[in-house]
């Protein structure tokens, strides 16, 4: 089975079917590198999301 970041991501928001997600875990459990990229794409999802809070909170200026 090949993993590539679509299918890393998918799992990580919990869009892959109960047997997808059991074959995942499995391989995540068993290969560092592949444990490493989900924890990366996991930081970068958090950043992303604290970033857009930020930016939500600033307010854009009446007349530029």
């Amino acid at each position: 089975m090949k993993i590539d970041d679509s299918i890393l991501i998918k799992f990580i928001n919990n869009d892959l079917s109960k047997s997808e997600r059991y074959k995942i875990q499995l391989l995540i459990n068993n290969n560092q590198k592949i444990k490493s990229r989900i924890n990366g794409l996991k930081n970068l999802k958090n950043v992303f999301k604290e970033e857009s809070e930020a930016n939500m909170k600033i307010k854009m200026p009446e007349s530029l």
